[in-house]
């Protein structure tokens, strides 16, 4: 029976040559296991065997680099950890305290290094505030059928009551349940309580019932989105000229040189090319490789998984859009990312700490105070705006199947029919062309509209 690569959250990622190369992402960054053939099992064996061989030594507490570093580099000077081989213990932590039980799971979660350090945050609140609550203070009072009866008619009451009082909200209250829910799942895993029966159930477990927003104002359509005729006027007017926007060199602040203040606006540009060509957002920007990039066949595409979902999509790549990134692709390898700040660090940083910095999103915000769209008023839009916009004319000309698809949801249904299925690729590419050609269009309309920026804008073929 062939092995199941989701179960093992293994991805592909395809070569020029036919092969493919299986990969694992942990910790956000790119890990591959493995290379061959898509249909060779032993290639997918392998992979699969050192994605067991990682995940043991991480169990065991070995931070996620150093597990993986020691399972693909053999030869590597570090030694196993002393635990390896010992077996779970089934005894309860220390005294049998939840309080203490709680701190250990903390320590755990914290040296997997797998873990963001705002989320063991919120489980430290929701952990501290669960020992309070929760009226038994031993951790064996929660194993077991007696230990699911003793959390929903004991422990449960207290949150909802609190929610029903105006004191907490429903989405706190989901997020409390999790909180613990985690830390149940971990006790059961050490051997440390028996399984409680149906804990997870919406009904009989540890959840809350989240009614639905009420929308006080009417909503109105395409307020957070771009028309075909703005989309046009981001990518023509996307400089530090046309946006009067000297960085501060005239005030003598010199917080980065002409040259960088340059290369940001040419960034920003190439992501809002990447958002309107392939309905990219952010993460996809900031993670675009050389080897999600496929120049030298017939088309040029953007073979890319997205980020957010895992999910793999080809797209056809306009000729501005390859323009626009193809200065920062020069003396790159394989794996390397495209764009990056003029000081080399990522676009997006700072999750592997706590606080994700989203560069592009507060450059696009700054944009759009400088470019000043909508004359003196406030300009909201986000860019992410571009993606919803530009789904928004992909649907009306394919359907809900071709706004899936340039948005890259998580739908096995649609995923499994663009993907096995050439024809229908070859539809989404005619509809990329006539997107294109829309665009086209709208910026010939620009260009008589004003005249004297002909020079300065994009020169659209």
């Amino acid at each position: 029976m062939p092995y199941n690569p989701k179960v093992y959250k293994l991805r592909i990622h395809p070569r020029s040559d036919g092969k493919v190369r299986w990969y694992r992402t942990y910790s956000g960054k790119r890990f591959y296991l493995a290379t061959g053939r898509k249909s060779d099992q032993s290639v997918l064996r392998e992979a699969i065997g050192k994605v067991k061989a990682i995940d043991k030594l991480i169990a065991t507490g070995v931070p996620v680099f150093k597990a993986v570093e020691q399972v693909l580099n053999p030869t590597s000077t570090t030694p196993p950890p002393a635990s390896d081989a010992a077996p779970a213990t089934k005894a309860a932590p220390t005294t049998g305290s939840i309080r203490l039980a709680v701190d250990e799971f903390l320590k755990a979660k914290s040296a997997t290094g797998s873990v963001k350090k705002n989320r063991i945050y919120i489980l430290s609140k929701d952990l501290a505030k669960f020992c309070d609550d929760f009226p038994y203070q031993k951790v064996s009072r929660l194993s077991g059928r007696s230990g699911l009866n003793n959390l929903i008619q004991k422990f449960k009451p207290i949150v909802k009551a609190r929610v029903d009082a105006g004191e907490m909200k429903h989405s706190s209250a989901q997020q409390y349940f999790q909180s613990v829910k985690q830390f149940i799942s971990w006790l059961i895993w050490r051997g440390f309580i028996e399984e409680p029966p149906q804990y997870n159930h919406p009904e009989y477990g540890l959840s809350i019932k989240v009614p639905a927003a009420i929308r006080n104002k009417p909503v109105v359509s395409n307020v957070d989105t771009f028309s075909n005729y703005s989309l046009c006027r981001l990518i023509d007017n996307c400089s530090p000229e046309m946006c009067s926007d000297t960085g501060g060199f005239k005030s003598g602040l010199r917080r980065m040189s002409q040259e960088d203040h340059a290369q940001t606006y040419a960034v920003l540009k190439a992501c809002i090319l990447l958002a309107v060509n392939c309905g990219f957002g952010q993460s996809d920007c900031a993670d675009l490789r050389i080897s999600d990039i496929s120049i030298r066949t017939k088309t040029k595409r953007i073979n890319k998984v997205r980020t957010k979902t895992g999910i793999s999509r080809s797209f056809l790549m306009w000729d501005e859009t390859h323009e626009a990134l193809k200065p920062f692709m020069k003396g790159k390898k394989e794996d390397e990312i495209i764009l990056l700040q003029p000081n080399g660090r990522p676009l997006i940083h700072g999750a592997d700490v706590g606080k994700s910095t989203d560069v592009i999103g507060s450059r696009f915000k700054r944009y759009l105070t400088r470019f000043d769209m909508k004359k003196g008023e406030p300009d909201t839009r986000s860019f992410r705006a571009i993606r919803k916009s530009v789904a928004t004319y992909w649907m009306k000309v394919g359907g809900i199947e071709a706004r899936s698809f340039i948005l890259q949801h998580k739908d096995g249904l649609v995923g499994r029919f663009y993907s096995a299925n050439d024809s229908n690729l070859k539809r989404m590419d005619e509809i990329s062309l006539q997107h294109y050609k829309h665009i086209v269009e709208h910026r010939k309309k620009l260009k008589k509209s004003t005249p004297r920026r002909r020079k300065r804008g994009v020169e659209w073929k």
